[in-house]
């Protein structure tokens, strides 16, 4: 069983209207993985596989309604969608002694919120390669993998919002730190190739911050 509770903090600059900020708290997420296929320790073999299925619902507890100079701000800069929107995802991991290779596929269906809002659908995977070490009793992982996300065009009242969806990857570094019950990460990622909002938006460098709590 995995819960999260994420943290937001969006910028988006406009030549024509200036720059724009929104943060908070976002929407909490509830999910649950199924380990499908997983090689034992006790087995002795060097090459290791693990195969995970999951599902989880994002529910709607992130504000919403957010406002700069007296305005409401975009959809896309609030924490909060106000929509309950399903996930599923599957994962397979191969390790050979304490070097790995990661990846995932993740597809979320997103529903209409209470204002007529629509984020579209989202699909996004990666694959990344790691190396996995023990230092006393503190568990040590970086890893650098390659990022790809593709959104369906957003829906107010059901007319289509041209200036989003689209395309983008990603390249990625990323830090995992162990301790006990609790999981640190921290990552910095930068969009390689990308197609947003019919061409009328360009990524920049994304920073994350994670800490995960086991009980």
């Amino acid at each position: 069983i995995l819960a999260s509770m994420p943290f937001h903090y969006r910028t988006q600059k406009s030549e024509q209207e200036g720059t724009f900020t929104g943060y908070g708290l976002g929407d909490a997420w509830l999910g649950a993985n199924y380990t499908v296929i997983k090689t034992p320790d006790t087995l002795g073999r060097k090459v290791r596989h693990n195969v995970i299925l999951g599902a989880g619902l994002k529910t709607p507890t992130g504000p919403t309604n957010l406002k700069q100079d007296n305005e409401l701000l975009n959809m896309n800069l609030q924490p909060g969608t106000g929509s309950w929107d399903p996930n599923f995802r599957a994962r397979y991991i191969i390790r050979i002694k304490r070097w790995g290779i990661s990846s995932s596929a993740d597809f979320r269906l997103n529903t209409k919120n209470q204002h007529g809002y629509k984020f579209g659908n989202r699909m996004n995977g990666f694959i990344g390669a790691f190396y996995w070490t023990v230092y006393r009793n503190m568990t040590f992982m970086p890893q650098l993998a390659l990022m790809g996300d593709y959104a369906w065009k957003d829906l107010d009242n059901g007319v289509i919002q041209i200036p989003t969806g689209g395309f983008s990857t990603w390249a990625r570094a990323n830090i995992q730190l162990g301790y006990k019950r609790f999981i640190w990460n921290v990552g910095y990622s930068i969009p390689l190739f990308h197609d947003l909002g019919s061409g009328e938006v360009t990524p920049k460098h994304q920073c994350n911050f994670s800490l995960l709590i086991t009980i």
